[in-house]
């Protein structure tokens, strides 16, 4: 193994799909409630949206078999499972807004400035304080 940056195969994270149980629901909770943009989604068979967060995306899709779903769930403790972690200025801020909005918000056992919760399809999601 070289340490030659140069032929690295891999440049860049270009983005995350997530499959989703319903489009309006996960529009509404991302674009209507996180905040993040819809952009442009080439045409596909299934449901979905993709969103725009930084220079990055995150696709929505229905998967075409359910079994690829999340399962629901109700956190209570620091997940120790699959998520996707967005930075976020004040994690208190944006867990009150998300609270007030009925969204379960499990505040990590591990360290402060980082809470976890889901989305209306079972998605693991962070927000974490940039250090």
């Amino acid at each position: 193994m070289t340490d030659d940056t140069a032929s690295a195969p891999i440049a860049r994270l270009s983005h995350v799909n997530l499959a989703i149980r319903d489009e309006q629901a996960s529009r509404d909770f991302y674009v209507g409630l996180l905040g993040l943009e819809e952009v442009w989604r080439m045409p596909q068979p299934q449901p979905g949206l993709w969103l725009q967060i930084g220079d990055r995306q995150i696709h929505l899709l229905k998967p075409v078999d359910d079994a690829e779903l999340p399962p629901q769930r109700v956190l209570d403790k620091t997940p120790m499972a699959p998520h996707v972690a967005f930075s976020v200025e004040n994690v208190s801020d944006v867990a009150a807004r998300l609270q007030a909005a009925g969204v379960n918000i499990v505040f990590s056992e591990f360290m402060d400035g980082q809470a976890f919760f889901t989305d209306p399809s079972g998605n693991i999601l962070e927000i974490i304080e940039d250090l």
